[in-house]
């Protein structure tokens, strides 16, 4: 299942390896229903995989990370996630 999150950052190379989020949710706020996070998102960018002239490198990338709680079960539910890849084409 292809996930419209993730899209951003698949655009950016022939082969996307996403390596890790950090979610920085002692910076959390609240607006309207939502509560969202600031996170940065860690992926290796890879180009021409197949090739003898292999380009890869590892880069990150803000994020918000939108979410919603449920303090009877005790859980969080990632509803999405706004990557900003906006600086690599800077």
């Amino acid at each position: 299942m292809e996930r419209p999150d993730w899209q951003p950052l698949e655009e950016l190379s022939n082969q996307t390896l996403f390596e890790g989020i950090e979610v920085y949710g002692d910076a959390a706020v609240i607006e309207g229903d939502a509560l969202i996070a600031p996170a940065t998102i860690y992926v290796r960018l890879t180009y021409d995989p197949n090739s003898d002239d292999v380009v890869s490198f590892e880069d990150s990338y803000p994020a918000r990370v939108f979410f919603s709680s449920d303090s009877k079960e005790k859980r969080v539910t990632v509803n999405k996630i706004h990557v900003d890849t906006t600086s690599f084409f800077q």
